[in-house]
């Protein structure tokens, strides 16, 4: 029996094995299931059928020598129906972050196989210009969120998307149940065991946010099977169960290559999460016909033959036409015109894509990381906005959390969030974060725009991304540096990749406490911002006073980027950090050292507060013996201001790079390589010199210890600096020994 439902017109699906729920408002135009009607099953039946010979035109091309096609051609034989019943039962305004087997999805949601075809030549014009292959598609029109390969991670960026959605047509005036976004996250039953996934089901549980979960069992997560990874006999069983779990209803769909079925089950998801009622999971049960691309071995197959010969009739295209044929909707002889016509439309766009431009060996074509590179945005609003004089003096935490009450009170979609933001002690509790940087913003704007969250760090950056994916300037705290790590991979491979691949920009601030606290250890007091630095696409800030502490964060929150906002914990509520600060917002340029100090003779370059402080008590007691030191601030790490290095370089020939990080490895060697370029030796008073004098004093390669007694001698001290600066100044005079 092909369809348990082609025995006539009257007979309609009941709830078969779904999880009931008792929500009947969310079933009011759903609780009697009846058939499509004829124009969306042939629909359905063509997205079908097109995905299957896409894929077919597909492999045919890779196959060709020299082949066209520089990626891997993935398939979705026998899951068609999943994707295809799953677009059928969206509605315009909804997001969906898909599979690399949802061609099905793709092509119901209008992209052309033209289209198509540029992205797997990886042509100059295609979606990802060359600079990502297959389905790893950004299509925000068709609200499509970039595909990774890290399959369940882009479950966080998709709830943040949905929540930002709906809060900007909330704030509009906008938001019902009519008009909420949902949100659907496709994966197998293998990325489903990713932290990021599950992270996101508790989140979206708590915070209720609109988005159903399709997972795929197709029974192979590469070559691995789900009775290996999951901890119940029933697989189907085992995602209701983790859904209940996590307070969501899991429906269970045995016949997920029915479309029709599909479409029900996931209609009645998406309906019950757009009338308020919050995520859902929906598994289906399929089979992949072919292995995890084409053309890798499946050899592990072989022991699971009478598994395939089970499924092969569960063919999704042959349901799909049995029902188009059953209902008499079409003849044979007008499905097999309809499959040569496109065939041949097929063939021709791919032809058409295969002759277009490839990209350019050019740095345009290459790209650049950054939205705004030069941070000319910063810029501009340092020129129309600078800091007024003022005698008023404000310490380090309190100028941070001035910035963001006035980005906040300038900008309804600047939203705070993160573990322990909340502040409102008489109502609703809450420390306003762990060092009361957030106090007070809760009560100002309310829990829409300073709220707590889950502790999930990985959840926490990908949802920051979703938030500023759709135009919400998301500002979330980390807790201390060494947690940032929990959340790297959504940091470094999803936010800071982002715009170099689709051209779209992230505005995002992740604000990060860290660096020396008295002995607090070193989950508490790492700073190893050199980890950062590698990876293209993250502005990395480290003010060193309260001044820079406002100005700064008031500029990356206006800034297209993601920014990493490095504070430094020792300075929150410390004098020696204080300056005056303008009670007006000011903004300071990202991307621009300052030089701190003016000197003649030897140049230190550093940042953070710590180290800038230790810089310039120790270019006072040099200045004592007569010593003219220039202190270079950075205050931006990342983009770097590779012109004020060298002009300070040029201007005393002698140079400490001073830093809190570990010395090897970090960015002292960075600054080493500039002054070795040629360039540098060019502009140096020493000329062509073989090796430039310059000392590098950064932490030893250890954690920081508890001791106090090891901690400091763990990190460059003043006399350090003092003992460096009287060796280079014998640069030149002929006893010069390098250290």
């Amino acid at each position: 029996m092909l369809h348990r439902y082609a025995q006539g017109e009257g007979e309609l699906p009941r709830e078969g094995n779904v999880t009931l729920i008792n929500e009947q408002k969310a079933m009011q135009r759903y609780a009697t299931f009846g058939y499509l009607r004829s124009d969306d099953l042939l629909g359905m039946y063509e997205g079908i059928l097109k995905a299957r010979l896409v894929e077919e035109e597909l492999y045919r091309r890779k196959m060709k020598e020299p082949s066209p096609i520089p990626g891997t051609v993935f398939d979705s034989k026998g899951q068609e129906a999943l994707s295809v019943g799953m677009a059928w039962a969206l509605e315009a305004q909804d997001l969906v972050f898909p599979s690399h087997r949802d061609a099905g999805f793709y092509l119901v949601k209008g992209l052309d196989p033209y289209v198509v075809g540029l992205q797997f030549f990886a042509k100059r014009e295609g979606p990802a210009r060359g600079r990502d292959l297959n389905w790893h598609l950004h299509l925000p029109e068709q609200g499509v969120l970039r595909f990774i390969s890290h399959m369940g991670a882009g479950a966080p960026i998709l709830s943040g998307a949905v929540w930002a959605a709906n809060y900007l047509r909330q704030r509009a005036g906008a938001l019902s149940d009519e008009t909420r976004v949902v949100g659907v996250i496709c994966i197998g039953e293998g990325a489903s065991n990713q932290g990021a996934v599950l992270e996101t089901m508790n989140a979206a549980t708590v915070l209720n946010i609109p988005v159903v979960w399709l997972i795929n069992l197709n029974r192979h997560a590469i070559s691995v099977l789900p009775e290996e990874t999951h901890p119940f006999a029933d697989p189907l069983s085992s995602f209701a169960d983790r859904a209940r779990g996590f307070g969501m209803p899991g429906i269970m769909l045995t016949n997920g290559w029915d479309v029709e079925e599909v479409y029900y089950r996931v209609k009645y998801a998406l309906e019950r999460a757009r009338q308020g009622f919050g995520p859902a999971l929906v598994a289906a049960q399929t089979y992949r016909f072919e292995g995890h691309n084409r053309t890798e071995p499946t050899r592990y197959r072989k022991p699971r033959q009478a598994e395939l010969e089970h499924y092969l009739p569960r063919d999704p295209l042959a349901f799909a036409e049995f029902l188009v044929l059953r209902r008499g909707l079409k003849s044979d002889e007008e499905l097999g015109e309809l499959e040569a016509t496109l065939r041949e439309q097929i063939s021709e766009a791919f032809d058409r894509a295969e002759e277009a431009a490839d990209p350019q060996p050019t740095d345009e074509d290459l790209g650049s990381p950054f939205a705004d590179p030069a941070c000319e945005v910063s810029a501009r609003l340092a020129e129309e906005q600078p800091p007024r004089p003022t005698s008023r003096t404000l310490l380090y935490g309190q100028a941070l959390n001035e910035a963001l009450k006035q980005a906040m009170q300038e900008d309804e979609r600047v939203v705070v969030f993160g573990e322990d933001v909340k502040s409102d002690e008489e109502r609703l509790g809450g420390r306003g974060g762990v060092y009361g940087i957030t106090h007070g913003l809760t009560e100002l704007f309310g829990l829409e725009r300073c709220f707590n969250t889950p502790l999930s760090e990985a959840w926490l950056i990908g949802f920051a991304g979703g938030l500023a994916y759709m135009g919400v300037r998301a500002v979330t705290e980390i807790q201390f540096f060494t947690f940032l790590t929990c959340g790297f991979s959504q940091l470094v491979d999803i936010v800071a990749t982002h715009y170099w691949q689709t051209g779209h920009s992230l505005p995002l601030v992740i604000r990060v406490p860290g660096g020396y606290v008295p002995s607090s250890g070193t989950y508490h007091s790492l700073m190893e911002e050199m980890s950062l630095l590698n990876f293209p696409g993250l502005k990395v800030v480290f003010p060193a006073d309260a001044f820079e502490a406002k100005g700064l964060l008031l500029s990356a929150i206006k800034d297209p980027d993601p920014v990493i906002f490095l504070e430094q914990i020792h300075a929150y509520s410390r004098k020696a950090y204080a300056t005056p600060v303008p009670e007006q917002p000011y903004y300071l340029p990202l991307g621009k050292a300052q030089v701190r100090r003016e000197g003649t003779e030897l140049s230190i370059i550093t940042y953070g507060a710590l180290m800038v402080h230790r810089a310039e008590e120790a270019a006072r007691q040099l200045a004592d013996d007569g010593v003219s030191v220039e202190v270079l601030n950075m205050r931006t790490l990342k983009p770097l201001d590779r012109v004020a290095i060298l002009a300070s370089y040029a201007k005393t020939g002698r140079a400490i790079v001073l830093h809190e990080s570990v010395e090897a490895f970090g960015f002292g060697g960075e600054v080493a390589r500039l002054l070795s370029s040629p360039e540098a030796r060019a502009r140096s008073r020493w000329g062509d010199a073989k090796e430039p004098p310059l000392v590098v004093l950064g932490a030893k390669e250890t954690g920081v210890p508890g001791s106090l007694v090891l901690e400091e001698y763990r990190l460059p001290s003043q006399d350090a600096v003092i003992e460096a600066a009287r060796v280079l100044m014998e640069y030149g005079s002929g006893t010069y020994a390098a250290v």
